[in-house]
């Protein structure tokens, strides 16, 4: 009788390192996913990026040395070009930190979701715990 009550715990720690286990490795696959996710949004600069950045600088400096050494109604267009072009730098910028930002706030609400599963999945081992104690 004690044999085979000790063979059953026995067995059940087994399945319970399994589940273990099993939970662990689904973890790291998600952790990597996410990883590669997070990099694709905007973790690091990417050579387009750095390209386009460099496109950048360099036609906003052009349009404010062509400001310097052109005269009239052309030093007007210059200054003005190299502002549209700040302009349309500071919104890309704008649209990467928001989307960044919702990506952020899908990781904390996919969190908090997993963390009230858990809580149950606990409260429902311990009441069954609870049940198996009794009945010794």
């Amino acid at each position: 009788m004690i044999n085979q009550k000790h063979s059953q715990k026995e067995k059940d720690n087994e399945e319970i390192d399994e589940q273990l286990q099993e939970e662990i490795q689904q973890f790291l696959k998600e952790k990597e996913k996410i990883r590669s996710i997070i990099g694709k949004i905007g973790g690091r600069p990417t050579k387009n990026d750095e390209i386009i950045n460099i496109m950048f600088i360099t036609l906003v400096i052009t349009s404010f040395i062509g400001s310097i050494m052109l005269s009239g109604i052309w030093k007007t267009l210059a200054i003005d070009f190299a502002i549209l072009l700040i302009s349309l730098k500071i919104s890309y910028m704008l649209y990467s930190a928001s989307k960044v930002s919702h990506f952020q706030f899908w990781i904390l609400s996919s969190i908090e979701w997993r963390i009230n599963q858990m809580e149950k999945e606990l409260k429902e081992i311990q009441k069954s715990l609870k049940k198996g104690n009794n009945n010794k």
